[in-house]
């Protein structure tokens, strides 16, 4: 899970978007590995964050075809 900050967004804010993100997916049952958050391609100030969520691929090691990684939705 990535959150990048705009801009002005504070580190709390995005901290605590970060917590309620990872709550959401775990609740809809998600496991979230790795978190990484701040502001890494920025806007000057501007308000609001993106989020990106990458789907890994499975233990095995296998890379999923396409239409396995669509069927995840």
């Amino acid at each position: 899970l990535l959150l990048n900050s705009l801009g002005s967004t504070s580190d709390e804010v995005l901290a605590r978007m970060a917590e309620l993100a990872k709550a959401e997916l775990e609740k809809r049952g998600f496991k979230v590995s790795r978190l990484t958050l701040g502001p890494l391609v920025t806007s000057l100030k501007m308000s609001g964050f993106g989020t990106t969520i990458w789907r890994l691929p499975p233990d095995s090691g296998e890379a999923m075809t396409r239409k396995e990684a669509l069927g995840l939705r």
